[in-house]
Parts: C-alpha cells; structure tokens; sequence
C-alpha cells in the first residue's frame, strides 16, 4: 500500500510493504549534459518515520544516486539525506519492505543544509472550523497559523520557533494575550478608568496592591492605614492610633496615642519614666494635667531615684542606705523629708 494520509498535524506518505515510481518523462529540471561532460552530484533529502523496520530502496537504479539501507523503527520524524551522480536518466523509484511515513521528500543539486528556505502553508477548513498554518524551515521550524472555531466561537493567532511562543485568543468575554515579552506602542486605555501613557505614566481611578512597593519620589493625599490605626490627611495632620516605638527592644521611646502618653525605657527594658496625663478627680468637672516622671532603676530592678514634675510643683525622690529621701518644690515653699518624716521646710514667703 502508498497513500497519503494524516498523520498528527502534517499530511505524509504512506508506504506498507510497497513502493512508488516516477517516470523519467515526468520528472521537470532534469540535467543536460554536453557530450563528454561528467554528470553532476544530486541530493536526496526526506523527512520519516518508520513504524515496522524494513529496508529502504531509493533512487534512480543503475545510477551511483540509488541506495538501499535497513531502517529500524522510531517515534519523532528524523532527517535522511544521500548523495551521488546522476546522468538524468532512468525512473526514479521509493521502496520499503516495512511500514514508513515520509514528507519533504526533495531532489536537488544542494544538500539540505545548504537549501536557505523552506515554506509550506496549509488551509484546513470544515463546517465547524478553519485552519490556517504557514511553515517556514530553516536551521529551525517556524509556524504561524490562525484558528477559527465556530463551535467555541474562539479566534486564536499564533507564531511558534524553537520552544517559544506567542498566542492571541480571542472568545466572546475574554481576549488573552500569552508571549514571552508582551510591548504596546502609544496610550492605553481600559474603560477611562485605567491609562497608561506613552510616557509610563499609569491613571487609576483606584488600586489594590500587594507585595513591595518601591519609588524614588511620590506625592500621596490623605494616606490610612485599613484600620485607620495610621492617617495623614493632604494637609500634613498625622493621628495615629497604635503605638509608636523607636526599638522592638532594649533602650527605646514608645508614644501610646491610647494612653496619650510617651515612656521611657532603659537597655534592661525597665519603664524609667515619661509624659503622661493625670486625671483631677474632681467628677464630673474633672480635668487632667501633664506630668513629666524620670526614674532611675538600677539592674535588679530596683528604683534608686526619682524625679516627678507637675505644672507648679516639683518631687524628687532618691534610695540611699536604707534610707528614703525626698524634696519637694513648690508654690508654698521647699520641703525636706526622710523616710516619711519632714526633717526642713523653707516656705516661700
């Protein structure tokens, strides 16, 4: 049996344990020689696949360009060229014993590599679908095609070579673009919502990003946080609602907008003091007053001295031998205390 058939994406010829013959009256291009002239070399070149070993007779019998070779069976298509004189004469003939598939079957005065260009298109078409496809073979394959499928109502563009690819698929709600590198030329718009310039600027009507952002300048109006715990409006004012902290640890300032307070915090993680408010404790007409508290806490935890200031007055109280000392400072006059016990007083007037 020889036929052509389908075979995957490309139609072959088919030869089972038979062969085919071209005559020589219908061959086109033979070589003319003048009388004494040597014949010139031919190349046979040809892409197959052998399904059931068997052995190949190609050529011209008779002619140097005629061989026979065993070939065993393969799954991917390979690339089979021999070369030898020949006059122009004689039935060209393609034999085999086994089962084969061959396409690109060429005779020429080139070897394969040799020939620069290779294109083949193909049209497909059904009821349903067509197909579209140009081939272009050089050192690589390139294929370009165009599918249009009524049963998906899809449209599909494509270009393929050397394991890249780009595709446009085109259906009723959705239009994908997949390349490697994709580049558009000019303003691109998506609903007025969305514009990217020519120049890389991008408009937005809103955003929603994740991961890192990273800028070299910015302007940015009435910036929050999701939980507004963090707002600054477009005129500079800041509220915030966690807490602000110049350290995770050791020595460290914390501001506590919760509190409305800032504290102080030595290396061993000890409060040493800060600014804070304090209620009156009048009711319900109430009011509260800064104060300003410095401690100094030795390694073991303990207060060693402390220093409390209050709008008007001023405390300050120290740890030594025992003992506790404390002076107060204030509208009335200047107080010494031991352990308690008021030991000086210098009132004020």
């Amino acid at each position: 049996m020889a036929a052509i058939i389908r075979d995957g994406d490309r139609n072959v010829l088919r030869i089972l344990s038979s062969g085919i013959k071209q005559s020589n009256a219908d061959l086109a291009n033979k070589p003319t020689y003048e009388e004494g002239e040597e014949p010139k070399k031919f190349f046979i070149s040809f892409r197959y696949r052998v399904a059931t070993a068997g052995t190949l007779a190609i050529g011209f019998p008779g002619q140097n360009l005629h061989f026979t070779e065993r070939l065993e069976p393969g799954e991917e298509y390979a690339m089979k060229e021999y070369s030898g004189t020949w006059d122009g004469t004689g039935d060209f003939e393609l034999k085999f014993t086994g089962d084969i598939y061959i396409h690109s079957l060429a005779l020429t005065e080139n070897a394969f590599e040799d020939l620069y260009t290779k294109l083949s298109s193909e049209i497909e078409q059904t009821a349903e679908n067509l197909k579209l496809s140009v081939t272009k073979i050089e050192e690589d394959v390139t294929q370009l095609g165009l599918d249009i499928n009524g049963v998906t109502e899809e449209l599909k563009l494509y270009v393929k070579k050397d394991g890249l690819g780009s595709e446009i698929n085109v259906a009723l709600d959705n239009i994908s673009v997949v390349s490697k590198n994709i580049y558009f030329t000019g303003d691109i718009s998506a609903n007025g919502n969305v514009s990217i310039q020519a120049d890389g600027t991008i408009k937005a009507i809103g955003g929603y990003f994740e991961g890192e952002i990273n800028a070299n300048s910015g302007v940015f109006k009435n910036v929050r946080t999701p939980n507004n715990s963090l707002v600054i409006d477009e005129n500079g004012n800041v509220s915030i609602v966690g807490k602000i902290s110049t350290a995770s640890s050791g020595t460290k300032i914390e501001i506590n907008p919760n509190s409305n307070s800032i504290k102080f915090y030595n290396s061993k993680g000890y409060d040493v003091g800060g600014i804070s408010f304090l209620d009156s404790g009048g009711g319900g007409t109430s009011v509260t007053y800064p104060r300003l508290k410095l401690d100094n806490i030795a390694s073991d935890g303990n207060l060693t001295a402390s220093t409390t200031l209050f709008a008007g007055s001023l405390s300050m109280i120290s740890n030594l031998s025992g003992s506790r000392y404390q002076v107060s400072l204030g509208i009335s006059g200047l107080s010494f205390y031991k352990d308690g016990r008021l030991t000086k007083s210098y009132p004020s007037s």
